[in-house]
């Protein structure tokens, strides 16, 4: 009995086992360029590419990661983001103490009262399909003018392919000082 559950268990464990090679690694966005874009333009809309969601989800998460120590149950080793409308897959490498695992998560887009909420609809290890209430996971409310200067606010988001449109109320009196 022993030697069937130690196989199972082994077996498990090679089919989690990550095949990507995933990081966390990320650039800043270039808000300069994108805020010199709204006082040429003076449409209070700026474009984030697929690249920038990117790098702002995975900076997000090692912040979170190093603001949290060791409260998490788990840490994400790698991630790589993909938008599609208001869906938004989110391909990660975690781990759990000496184990490893390779996982998509499948979360729906919605901005409301300022806040960016994303709600998890599935998970998939290797064509699996998962309920994400199977690893804890749950609604993720976050704040997306996070990195932006104080004189900006987010006052909405439209989801498109490959990239989100942010409009934002800006003041601005106080923008040019940001850029010169």
């Amino acid at each position: 009995m022993l030697l069937v559950i130690v196989i199972a268990l082994a077996g498990i464990l090679y089919y989690m086992k990550p095949t990507k090679s995933l990081n966390l690694d990320y650039t800043d966005v270039n808000w300069k360029d994108k805020l010199e874009s709204i006082l040429e333009t003076r449409r209070p809309v700026i474009t984030l590419n697929e690249e920038e969601i990117n790098n702002l989800a995975k900076k997000r998460i090692v912040e979170h990661a190093a603001e949290s120590g060791s409260e998490l149950e788990f840490n994400i080793e790698g991630a790589d983001f993909h938008i599609n409308g208001n869906q938004l897959s989110a391909d990660v490498i975690a781990g759990w103490g000496y184990l490893r695992g390779e996982a998509t998560v499948i979360y729906s887009m919605a901005f409301s009262e300022g806040m960016l909420k994303l709600t998890p609809e599935s998970v998939q290890v290797r064509n699996k399909t998962m309920s994400p209430s199977m690893f804890g996971l749950k609604t993720i409310e976050a704040k997306p003018g996070r990195y932006l200067p104080s004189v900006i606010k987010v006052s909405d988001i439209d989801f498109g392919a490959n990239e989100m449109k942010v409009t934002l109320s800006v003041n601005w009196f106080k923008l040019p000082s940001l850029i010169w």
